[in-house]
This record gives C-alpha cells, sequence and structure tokens, in this order.
C-alpha cells in the first residue's frame, strides 16, 4: 500500500527519482561526465531518504537504476574496470530484491541485465540459484493458498 508522505518527504522522494531519470538520459545520450555527476547526486539523495521510505521495494530499485547509470557511465569514461564497484553494489540491490520476491518480472529482469553488464565488462560474478526443492516447495503452498482460498469462496 501505499503511504500518505508529508510534503517535504513527499518532494525529496521525487527529487530523488527525477535525479535517476536525468542519470539515466544521460547515460543514453552518452553524455558519460553528467551522469556520473547526476548518478552520484541521485544516490545521495536517495540515501538521505527516511530509512522506512528507504527500504521500499520501490525505493531500492530506484537506488539499483542510479548504481546502474554511475556503473555505465563509469565504464565508458574509463577505465572499464572503474565500472565494478557500482555495478557490484547494483548487484547486491537487486539480488536482494529478485530474493523477496522471486516472482517479480522486473526484479529478475533488472537482475539478467546487470549480470549482463558484469560479464561484458569481463567481471566475474556467482549466481546464488534457488534450490530446486525449495521452488517446489514455494509452488506447492502457493497452490495450496490458492485451493484454500477458493474453497472459502
Amino acid at each position: 500500500g501505499h503511504m500518505c508522505l508529508a510534503g517535504g518527504e513527499a518532494s525529496r522522494e521525487l527529487e530523488a527519482r527525477w535525479a535517476v531519470q536525468r542519470a539515466v538520459v544521460s547515460v543514453w545520450e552518452t553524455h558519460y561526465a553528467q551522469a556520473a555527476t547526476v548518478a552520484r547526486d541521485a544516490i545521495a539523495r536517495l540515501q538521505a531518504l527516511p530509512p522506512e521510505r528507504r527500504a521500499t521495494f520501490s525505493a531500492r530499485l530506484q537506488a539499483a537504476h542510479a548504481w546502474d547509470a554511475l556503473a555505465e557511465a563509469s565504464y565508458y569514461l574509463g577505465p572499464e574496470s572503474s565500472a565494478e564497484p557500482a555495478y557490484r553494489r547494483e548487484l547486491a540491490i537487486l539480488e536482494a530484491l529478485a530474493a523477496e520476491k522471486p516472482d517479480d518480472p522486473l526484479a529478475r529482469r533488472e537482475l539478467v541485465r546487470v549480470r549482463w553488464a558484469l560479464e561484458e565488462a569481463g567481471l566475474p560474478y556467482r549466481v546464488e540459484s534457488t534450490p530446486f526443492r525449495t521452488r517446489e516447495q514455494r509452488i506447492s503452498r502457493s497452490s495450496q493458498s490458492t485451493v484454500s482460498s477458493t474453497r472459502a469462496a
């Protein structure tokens, strides 16, 4: 659910999201130095949000996008290895989001994309996969809850 945010808090969150989008667009436009500066600003703005707002799925996804813009800008500004810390931060955020919501297509897509970027940069990463039995149990619990909610209706 959405929380009602105080005016100043809502404004700070919107400014942080706007900074993320400006950083992403700067990368697309190949303005890498500007993208790096704006991405750092976006990261600082997101980190300055109150802890309960910073911890939301949406805010953490925004942080991953900001780290991605910084990584991409760093990669193209060179040397390529300078992108590694930002890619690693992005990867950690996205792995946590995918673990929390394993069926969320957005988190999974972003995770695949950052792994591809790390591979392209020649930077190794380790994939933590969900054991098959755990996936089977999750599917089983999911179908049981569907059956029980159908019976309740």
